[in-house]
């Protein structure tokens, strides 16, 4: 029977050196994490590879493996935070047939600049590889908006300089191929990172807070938005205009920063009036109201309306005392001058006169009030001419 026995420190020496080799991973720079730290980095600008160009179809190889070399060199930089977004040679492809250009045509900057507003990518590199006597010679160009002119940088095989130092001397023996390949791709690598290390400066957020959502705002002259928005843009100084109908203009100078947020409040004022206000010229509704006819203002015509009930009160009293006169006459008599019928019509034209009287009395004593004592049509602006169609203040009612 045997016994094993566990030692109660091993677990506790297990850990301490498990921290110990990650302490030390972490200070000699590994990373065991999926995610690169700068994968938050936000302001890292976009590029397009167009490819590298062999002007002659020896150089068809070397371009290729240069292609291919360049484009695993951009999907480092992109995993790494470097580039947002990275686009190739197929991806470029579509938008240089739209520009009617070819991408050996394509290496100034007017002609980069309309390539990548059509990419929507804030860089660009592309680059062609042509014979040099012995040698092959890359040249690439690279496009940054805030730059006069594209970046360049060269890179050449070392075949001339190893023609140079074999030359004459017979005892020294040629390197071979792979090794000159390796070589001129160590060589082309270093130009290529030199590149992508001028054209990766960050940009800047611009952040505009405007009240007024119809606001068209614009950068340098070229309009980027409306209302409020944000946007990334390339470092450097702006003239900003916003405008919007009804508000003067605003503008004010932006400065742009690598990383940094540039927060803009958008103020609009409205415009003033065209027509300013005159005091002097502006009667007021009470020198509207004399300065009207009375033909003009609508009381008058109620007053008459009144008169003529009136009038039909009065034509139906005196008819009913016509009626009830016959009535008294005849009963004086003892003679049946009047029906029944008759008798009847008297009694309602007796109730119509109380009626239409009392009316027309109200109608002709309201017009009256309406037509002298309340203003008659005023206007709906004081800025208006005094003749101007407005608001009529009284009984109410536009006319």
């Amino acid at each position: 029977m045997s016994t094993t026995f566990k030692h109660p420190m091993r677990p506790f020496l297990f850990f301490v050196c498990l921290f110990g080799w990650l302490a030390q991973a972490q200070e000699l720079g590994l990373d065991f994490t999926d995610e690169p730290a700068s994968m938050d980095n936000h302001f890292a600008p976009s590029l397009a590879f167009v490819g590298i160009q062999p002007l002659g179809k020896p150089q068809t190889a070397r371009a290729q493996r240069l292609n291919a070399e360049f484009q695993r060199e951009l999907a480092a930089a992109a995993r790494a935070g470097r580039f947002s977004r990275v686009l190739g040679p197929k991806e470029v492809l579509p938008a240089l047939k739209a520009l009617q250009k070819t991408a050996a045509e394509c290496k100034d900057k007017t002609c980069l600049e309309l390539l990548a507003n059509a990419l929507g990518v804030e860089r660009v590199i592309t680059g062609s590889l042509a014979p040099s006597g012995p040698s092959s010679l890359l040249t690439l160009w690279g496009y940054e908006p805030t730059l006069p002119q594209p970046v360049t940088e060269t890179a050449e095989s070392p075949e001339r300089e190893q023609k140079q130092q074999t030359s004459g001397f017979t005892g020294l023996v040629k390197p071979s191929k792979t090794k000159i390949e390796a070589e001129f791709l160590s060589r082309a690598r270093s130009a290529w990172n030199r590149m992508t290390s001028t054209l990766e400066v960050n940009l800047g957020k611009l952040v505009v807070d405007a009240v007024v959502s119809s606001a068209q705002v614009s950068l340098s002259g070229k309009e980027i938005g409306r209302g409020s928005f944000e946007k990334l843009l390339e470092r450097g100084h702006y003239s900003l205009l916003a405008e919007a109908e009804g508000f003067l203009p605003f503008n004010t100078e932006v400065h742009i920063r690598p990383n940094q947020v540039e927060l803009v409040k958008v103020l609009l004022v409205a415009k003033p009036l065209d027509k300013p206000f005159d005091h002097r010229a502006w009667k007021g509704p009470e020198a509207q109201r004399k300065n009207k006819p009375i033909y003009a203002r609508p009381g008058f015509y109620v007053a008459l309306a009144g008169v003529a009930v009136a009038g039909a009160g009065v034509y139906c009293g005196l008819t009913a005392k016509s009626i009830e006169k016959r009535g008294i006459d005849a009963n004086k008599n003892n003679i049946l001058d009047i029906t029944r019928k008759e008798a009847n019509q008297g009694k309602l034209f007796a109730l119509l006169t109380n009626i239409l009287i009392g009316s027309g009395g109200a109608m002709v004593a309201g017009g009256t009030i309406w037509m002298f004592v309340a203003p008659g049509k005023v206007a709906e602006n004081p800025l208006d001419d005094v003749g101007s169609v407005g608001l009529l203040v009284g009984m109410g009612g536009t006319f």
